[in-house]
C-alpha cells in the first residue's frame, strides 16, 4: 500500500453523525468503502477542553478525546475500517497546544518557546531539541504500533545528543514511523502552505521522506473557476483551462514564481514528482469554513460546473480527497467552532453547535 491509488475522505467525528461518536461513525464505513474511498483521514482527536471543537486546540495530544467515546471505541473503529479495506490516518498537530486547559507549560517550560505566536495562543512548541523529539517521536511511533495515539511518560533522552542531530524533525518522524510500522504501510501527508517539495523527496536526495502534500493551488483555481471569486488568497488564480492542465501534469501551479498576494516567490520545483504525491481537493475543513457562511462549494456555483469539477477531481492523476458530505452534495454548513473559556471562547461557542450539523443529518439547532 502506498499513496498511489488512494481516495482520501476527510472526516470530523464530532459532526459526521448526529450521535458524534466513534460507534456511530463506524456504521458508515461500509458505505464509504462502497463509494470507492480507500483511506479515512480523521481531524485531530487529541483531548481538548470544552464540549465541542475542531481539535486543533488539543492540550493532551496523545490521549483520544473523551467526547467521541472510549479509547477502545477508537480501536474498534480502526479495526472495522481495516475490515472494509479502509486505511485510517490521523490529522496531527505537533507545533502548538490550545490556549485553554494547557497545564504542561507550567511544569515543563523547556518544551515551549516565546519566539513564535500561533492563532491558538502563545503555546508554541520547540521544533528541535529535547522537547519536540523526546515527546513527539516515541508517541507517534506508539500510535503506529498500537493503532492509536497512546499516553505514556516520555523516555529519558540526552538533550545534548538530540540537539546535535542534523536531521530535521519531520525527516526523523517519517523514518521512525516507518521503522515502527515494521513492514506495514504508513502514509504520511503534509499540509504545507509554502509548498516545499523537499518534504516528499527521499532522504537520499536531501528530502524528508513524506508521501504526499496537500495541493492548495488546485483548490484555489477551482474556486475561481466555479464562483468567479478572485480576492484575498484567490488573487493569483484565474481558473482557466490551462491551470487545470498544468495542475494535472505538474501538481503545484506555483513552483517559485512571484505570488502577488504574499509579495514574494511561492513554492519550489515539482516537475519531477509523480502526480500521486499531490492530494487534490475542492473542499476541506478549512476552505469550507473560510467561506464565512460555511457554505459548500456546490451552493456557490451551477450544478453543471460542479459536476464537471468533481469529475476532474476524481479522474485527474493526483490523489483525490473528499470532505465529509461532499459525496452527496451535503447542504450542512461547516463553520469553525470551539468551546474555549473567556472572551475568545464565547465568540467561538456562539457559532459552534448550531453551525456545525452532521453531514449525514439535516441541519438543526442543538
Amino acid at each position: 500500500m502506498s499513496i498511489q491509488g488512494q481516495v482520501i475522505y476527510e472526516m470530523h467525528v464530532g459532526t459526521f453523525t448526529p450521535a458524534r461518536t466513534w460507534a456511530a461513525a463506524m456504521r458508515e464505513l461500509g458505505e464509504l468503502a462502497r463509494l470507492g474511498v480507500t483511506c479515512v483521514e480523521i481531524m485531530p482527536i487529541g483531548e481538548f477542553p470544552g464540549q465541542f471543537g475542531w481539535g486543533y486546540d488539543g492540550v493532551d495530544l496523545f490521549a483520544p478525546t473523551h467526547l467521541y467515546g472510549e479509547p477502545d471505541d477508537l480501536r474498534r473503529f480502526v479495526d472495522h475500517a481495516h475490515g472494509h479495506g479502509l486505511a485510517v490516518i490521523l490529522d496531527v498537530v505537533y507545533n502548538h497546544l490550545g490556549p485553554d486547559g494547557n497545564y504542561l507549560k507550567h511544569f515543563s517550560p523547556d518544551y515551549f518557546t516565546d519566539r513564535h505566536q500561533t492563532d491558538w495562543g502563545g503555546a508554541q512548541l520547540r521544533r528541535a531539541g529535547l522537547g519536540a523529539r523526546a515527546r513527539i517521536l516515541p508517541r507517534q511511533c506508539a500510535g503506529v504500533d498500537r493503532g492509536i495515539p497512546l499516553r505514556r511518560p516520555p523516555p529519558r533522552r540526552d538533550p545534548e545528543h538530540i540537539r546535535r542531530l542534523p536531521e530535521h524533525l519531520l525527516a526523523a518522524l517519517a523514518r521512525e514511523v516507518r521503522a515502527a510500522a515494521r513492514g506495514r504501510a504508513a502514509i504520511i501527508v503534509a499540509e504545507n502552505e509554502p509548498q516545499h517539495t523537499r518534504l516528499v523527496r527521499p532522504p537520499e536526495r536531501g528530502g524528508y521522506g513524506l508521501d504526499a502534500l496537500w495541493n492548495d493551488d488546485l483548490h484555489h483555481s477551482a474556486v475561481v473557476a466555479l464562483t468567479g471569486k478572485n480576492e484575498a488568497y484567490y488573487t493569483d488564480y484565474n481558473g482557466t483551462p490551462q491551470e487545470f492542465i498544468s495542475a494535472a501534469k505538474w501538481g503545484y501551479l506555483y513552483q517559485g514564481q512571484r505570488y502577488k498576494w504574499q509579495r514574494g516567490r511561492r513554492g519550489t520545483p515539482a516537475l519531477d514528482l509523480p502526480p500521486a504525491v499531490f492530494v487534490n481537493f475542492i473542499e476541506n475543513h478549512d476552505q469550507v469554513a473560510n467561506s464565512a457562511h460555511g457554505h459548500r462549494l456546490h451552493q456557490m456555483t451551477s450544478p453543471g460546473r460542479y459536476r464537471a469539477m468533481t469529475a476532474y477531481l476524481l479522474l485527474a492523476p493526483g490523489t483525490p480527497m473528499l470532505f465529509q458530505g461532499q459525496e452527496f452534495a451535503s447542504s450542512a454548513p461547516f463553520h469553525f467552532f470551539a468551546d474555549h473559556q473567556g472572551s475568545s471562547g464565547r465568540r467561538c461557542a456562539k457559532d459552534g453547535p448550531r453551525s456545525s450539523p452532521s453531514s449525514r443529518a439535516s441541519p438543526r439547532p442543538r
